[in-house]
């Protein structure tokens, strides 16, 4: 013990999935006479180890079970953790949990309670800590594989974490095939049940609504963002669920991995009038991206509008209040065109979901300079959520009237796309 400490001082400690691993396969505590089918037995559960720790690391394999990048190098502990937690849960071995190697503490003091209070032999011991370990990883193998339990699942873990997971296995072990979709379907509900009350401007409460969901509230005090991204994260799951393209998956690893790296934010798919968000230095861009887009209008009306953003463009420096009055008239008329009220513009259905820095790179832009743009980010290999894809294709609007801005029947087909997800999760819960 002493030369191993001197030779591991300042080394790289071993993991908890490392100590287990040793636990469980060493062969020095087996008689001579038992060895042959000993080692057998624990050769079968190495090869097992592997096959489940090289599933665990594709990932979008992790990604559906896991809200965090894990940076360990045995993604395989993550079993264990859930293991020795569920363990720790029943027998309490300590009176608070190790701050270190906790799950190999809690599994190597289970190990020692089946051999000297359960007198199993040591085989029979070490195997039933690895049925456990199977087990769990048959479940997850078994929910990735299927299409409707990967989505509803994945959904659930995106939004609750994975802590989940252990209510979910024992529901599955009395509830039918059936009766388990029927619960995952009325965990959903739950969790984007709108269950809001606020007052209105003389002070009388109200029930909010799905058409009531506001990116800022009238207060500007209160908002929804928090239900607005979880309705919008179902809609997006529910999509690609439902989707007949070559059995499409939502990739919950894209959209976690977005997560972790940046965040997700809600977009105005309908700009809302705000000139001071656009920096200086993309005055110049704007201009060249606006002037572009309402030539494309051929509408006589924008002729005016077009001259002075020329005017302003070919200018060595642009006066700060007179750019911000020259976005105001823009914005005014696309509002015009596309019949949006400000007290539509921070509704759900002018929301989508969107990275942070796509989201930046839009520049307050107007409808099909967004599109443009979201575009070429795509082409360039960055994720955009299939719903904010359909959002600018229009894949929501019948027989839309124009693809160069957010008209009202956009909005309509847009948010009853929305709804009918809403309703078709949460008329369960009643």
């Amino acid at each position: 013990i002493e030369i191993f400490i001197r030779l591991n001082i300042g080394k790289i400690p071993l993991t908890d999935a490392e100590l287990i691993k040793a636990l469980l396969l060493q062969s020095d505590r087996y008689d001579r006479s038992e060895l042959k089918f000993v080692e057998k037995k624990l050769f079968e559960i190495a090869t097992e180890w592997d096959s489940i720790e090289y599933t665990l690391q594709d990932n979008d394999f992790w990604y559906f079970l896991n809200n965090n990048n894990n940076t360990r190098p045995t993604h395989i502990e993550f079993i264990l953790d859930l293991i020795a937690d569920s363990i720790y849960r029943e027998k309490k071995y300590f009176e608070r949990k190790p701050l270190k190697h906790s799950t190999f503490l809690i599994l190597s003091k289970y190990l020692e309670d089946l051999l000297d209070i359960d007198h199993l032999q040591r085989i029979d011991a070490v195997e039933k800590i690895w049925k456990k370990v199977a087990e769990y990883f048959e479940y997850f193998r078994n929910w990735y594989m299927n299409r409707k339990l990967f989505h509803y699942i994945g959904y659930l873990i995106t939004v609750r974490g994975n802590q989940l997971i252990d209510i979910l296995i024992a529901k599955s072990k009395i509830l039918s095939k059936k009766e388990f979709i029927i619960e995952l379907e009325r965990q959903i509900g739950e969790s984007i049940h709108i269950s809001k009350k606020r007052k209105d401007s003389n002070g009388v409460e109200y029930s909010v609504t799905l058409q009531d969901l506001n990116y800022e509230n009238e207060d500007q005090k209160s908002h929804d963002r928090a239900e607005i991204r979880q309705i919008l994260l179902l809609h997006n799951v529910h999509s690609s669920l439902k989707s007949d393209k070559e059995q499409a998956r939502f990739p919950f690893g894209f959209y976690k991995e977005t997560i972790t790296s940046q965040r997700w934010s809600l977009e105005h798919i309908h700009a809302q009038n705000s000139a001071y968000l656009i920096r200086k230095d993309g005055q110049s861009d704007w201009l060249r991206d606006h002037i572009r887009s309402l030539k494309n209008h051929d509408n006589l009306d924008f002729e005016l509008l077009i001259v002075e953003m020329e005017e302003m463009q070919s200018l060595d420096e642009i006066d700060k209040i007179a750019f911000e009055s020259l976005v105001d008239k823009v914005y005014y008329a696309m509002d015009k065109l596309s019949d949006m009220k400000q007290d539509s513009i921070h509704s759900i259905s002018n929301l989508c979901l969107m990275d942070s820095y796509t989201n930046s790179q839009l520049n307050n832009s107007v409808f099909d300079v967004k599109r443009e743009k979201i575009k070429i980010r795509e082409s360039q290999g960055h994720y955009i959520p299939v719903c904010t894809r359909n959002v600018f294709m229009k894949a929501y609007s019948h027989f839309p009237v124009s693809n160069a801005y957010w008209a009202a029947n956009d909005r309509n087909g847009y948010i009853e796309s929305i709804r009918k997800v809403y309703d078709y999760y949460t008329n369960g819960l009643n």
